[in-house]
């Protein structure tokens, strides 16, 4: 999603934000004395570092904003440096899970360390990367938790993330499952994106944003925005890792099917098939690596079945209700016109996405 910052008062925020989350990273190699130890700290920094949009600490600023705060200061800055590091350690986790090789155009963690490493082998670079997600989810929530100056709303704002950690880790375990635990058809994929995406990664830090300006502020339409957008990116996101190459991701490609998880594309796929290429579908789920004939045989498929219309229209559809929803809440000019960018942004990245892939 090409955004660099939602409102131009973000821009110094978001730099001090990045700064505090990396001095934080980097403060982990005076803990441990061995070099893997350091190349773990080096190679989560440098995943850090690598260019990317801020979007959920721009999402805690939007809130802010919303709440009729501002989008700068000690404390807020300090919040959204632990909800971006939240993020990070959720990234890390997912490329283990995945055994992902490429994150934001950078080697993994376990592949770091097992280059670091070589003799340890793979379950041992695996369990290391694990180690490192942990260490970075509590130095996540060292920087998210109110210090004892901090404004009222904070504790209010420390307890919806953490509650959306929670929420998150029971759509991830149902993610690792696959289809098998999804019912109700794009309903409960539905159901299922908001607990393991939409909620932690946008509505929760656009609401904990809020209450940190306002602690008396209804979370209800920041929450309900947040969803929305939520649903739409993960939307467009599923359909990139079907469609796009990792060399324009900067991430591994189909991973969603390779590994058997459930998303909204694959869903939509599997049910305008016929038999012969359900079955070729179903044949390279589990497969290390698609062949080159393999790759092209599925895009025509992709193609035929027009599903990244379909997801379009779920995605216009998501932002639209978005739209509505935060035009309706009355929130102030500047954190509205912040907002859209969101919705607008995230509309032109989708059919930037569907576009390529109709011209490959």
């Amino acid at each position: 999603m090409p955004l660099q910052h939602a409102r131009e008062e973000m821009r110094q925020p978001l730099l001090r934000i990045d700064e505090i989350a990396s001095q934080a990273i980097a403060s982990l190699e005076s803990l441990g004395a061995t070099a893997a130890w350091k190349k773990a700290v080096e190679s989560t920094l440098a995943v850090h570092q690598s260019p990317k949009h801020q979007l959920r600490a721009q999402l805690v600023l939007l809130g802010s904003m919303a709440g009729g705060g501002s989008p700068s200061g000690v404390h807020i800055e300090q919040f959204a440096a632990g909800v971006e590091l939240l993020h990070l350690f959720m990234l890390v986790l997912d490329d283990v899970m995945d055994n992902a090789t490429l994150r934001r155009n950078k080697p993994a963690l376990r592949i770091s360390l097992q280059q670091a490493e070589p003799s340890s082998g793979w379950q041992t670079a695996r369990d290391l990367a694990t180690v490192v997600a942990s260490t970075l989810s509590m130095v996540a929530v060292q920087k998210m938790t109110p210090p004892a100056d901090a404004p009222a709303g904070m504790s209010k704002a420390f307890h919806i993330m953490l509650n959306a950690c929670v929420r998150a880790g029971a759509g991830q375990f149902q993610d690792l499952l696959g289809f098998k635990a999804i019912s109700g058809g794009e309903a409960g994929l539905r159901s299922a994106v908001l607990d393991k995406t939409a909620h932690h990664s946008f509505a929760a830090p656009f609401a904990a944003g809020l209450v940190i300006a306002n602690p008396n502020a209804s979370t209800e339409s920041a929450m309900t925005w947040g969803e929305h957008i939520g649903v739409a990116f993960q939307t467009t996101d599923d359909l990139t890792d079907l469609l796009s190459p990792a060399t324009l991701t900067g991430k591994d490609a189909l991973q969603d099917l390779l590994l058997g998880r459930p998303s909204l594309p694959l869903l939509l796929l599997r049910e305008r098939l016929n038999e012969d290429d359900l079955a070729f579908v179903d044949s390279i789920v589990g497969k290390q690596v698609v062949a080159v004939g393999e790759r092209g045989a599925l895009l025509r498929i992709i193609e035929q079945s027009g599903i990244a219309s379909a997801c379009a229209e779920r995605i216009r559809t998501e932002i639209a209700a978005a739209a509505k929803v935060a035009d309706l809440a009355g929130f102030p000019s500047a954190a509205r016109e912040g907002m859209k960018v969101f919705e607008d942004n995230l509309l032109v990245y989708a059919n930037k996405v569907i576009a390529e892939s109709a011209s490959s």
